[in-house]
């Protein structure tokens, strides 16, 4: 329930990069305040909480079904700015019939704390 939609969010809050990746956490504070949103690429992943799919699904299943494989904490810092958020009206996040590890509202919650630290992204 909600104490689980908690955890995972405080888990995935500050995640690790690894070795290679740039931390792109600020990008967009190089951008001009005037500048029009068309012209620029906002860089974005496809079902973003597919690397959260639930246990219990055969292995063949998983791995067609999982687009990702970083938490929405790690796309964020690789500075992914757009996500695809796919959610049942339970609020279950999901990738078609597969159900992913994440609520909305935690997605929701992982959003936010990136926000609060790193204000010039939005």
């Amino acid at each position: 329930g909600d104490n689980m939609c908690q955890e995972e969010a405080r888990k995935n809050e500050f995640s690790d990069l690894s070795i290679g990746d740039r931390d792109l956490s600020n990008w967009m504070a190089e951008l001009h305040d005037d500048m029009p949103i068309s012209e620029i690429s906002m860089p974005g992943t496809h079902n973003s909480a597919s690397y959260g799919i639930s246990e219990g699904h055969y292995n063949a299943v998983v791995h067609a079904s999982r687009c990702q494989s970083r938490d929405l904490a790690t796309q964020l810092r690789l500075g992914v700015r757009f996500l695809d958020l796919r959610t049942r009206p339970c609020g279950q996040l999901c990738h078609g019939r597969i159900s992913c590890s994440l609520t909305l509202q935690g997605a929701f919650e992982i959003c936010s704390g990136f926000l609060r630290r790193n204000p010039s992204e939005t």
